[in-house]
């Protein structure tokens, strides 16, 4: 016991006097003096690039001021300078900032392949730029406006008690026409069915004597914008104002007047009688063969 108690002291003493010499040995490292320790740093390996040499540095200056000479050229030429061009004005000393000693070709032309390439992508990213600042004039100019009086209607023409009578005044206009067509047909008729299409002297009389007839008193719509000719398209119209004003109520009533003006009795007649357009006579006449008949029977006699 006495043996194993001697031998633990010894242990702790051997730990103490290792202690004492670590921090002695940290002490005398941090009494150097600044320059025995820069000395050890520079002595020291490191993973730092070297300071470039003089001759690189020089190479790096001239190679920048050529780069500036070719981004100033880009700038004031676009479009209009080759590398041969820039070479000799480089070469010429005819650029700004001047260079003390020119460039080679081959590193010349690395460098404007370079620039040009980069010259390129800018132009590019400011055309964007410029483009998504530009102004839309055709949307925020709203051009000159100037405010309108405006009057409301105050003649009696203009009222609905005059408007509902002008309606019934067509529809009687189309009733006078209607009777006016069939006096006509019954005063100067046909010779025979489908004699418009004959070519005889006294047919294209017939024909063109009744549609003088028919023109000299045929009446005007005064709600309606076209001019007919034919007695049943005529009254259709009048009636589908007369209708479309004064008896539709909602949607399904407009969707169903079409067909209500198509079982119309007066009107299933009229359909019945109405001549036919030239756009059906016309090509049946030319695959006849007929070279002198006329849709129009008045020019036809004219021509005779």
């Amino acid at each position: 016991a006495k043996a194993a108690a001697a031998a633990g002291a010894a242990e702790k003493e051997a730990a103490k006097a290792a202690a004492a010499a670590k921090a002695a040995k940290e002490s005398g490292e941090a009494g150097k003096t600044g320059q025995q320790l820069e000395k050890t740093r520079k002595a020291e390996p490191t993973g730092e690039r070297a300071p470039p040499a003089k001759e690189e540095v020089e190479e790096d200056k001239h190679t920048a001021k050529a780069r500036m000479q070719i981004r100033r050229l880009f700038r004031e030429l676009p479009g209009r300078m080759g590398v041969d061009f820039a070479y000799s004005l480089h070469k010429g000393g005819k650029l700004e900032p001047e260079v003390e000693k020119t460039l080679d070709r081959e590193k010349f032309d690395a460098l404007f392949a370079e620039e040009r390439e980069f010259h390129r992508r800018h132009r590019r990213i400011e055309l964007v730029r410029r483009r998504s600042k530009r102004r839309d004039f055709f949307r925020l100019n709203a051009g000159y406006e100037e405010p309108q009086d405006t009057y409301e209607a105050e003649e009696e023409m203009f009222k609905n008690a005059w408007r509902n009578e002008s309606i019934n005044e067509d529809l009687w206009k189309a009733e006078y026409y209607q009777y006016l067509y069939r006096k006509a047909l019954r005063d100067v008729p046909e010779s025979q069915p489908l004699a418009t299409r004959s070519d005889k002297m006294s047919d294209v009389f017939a024909e063109a004597h009744r549609k003088h007839i028919l023109e000299a008193n045929r009446p005007v719509l005064t709600n309606e914008l076209a001019d007919y000719e034919n007695p049943y398209m005529m009254k259709r119209g009048a009636l589908e104002r007369l209708l479309q004003e004064r008896c539709v109520r909602n949607q399904l009533d407009e969707r169903c007047m079409p067909r209500l003006l198509d079982r119309h009795p007066d009107l299933v007649k009229l359909r019945a009688e109405a001549p036919l357009p030239p756009e059906v006579l016309e090509p049946l006449a030319a695959f006849r063969g007929d070279v002198r008949w006329n849709f129009d029977a008045r020019a036809r006699l004219g021509r005779k």
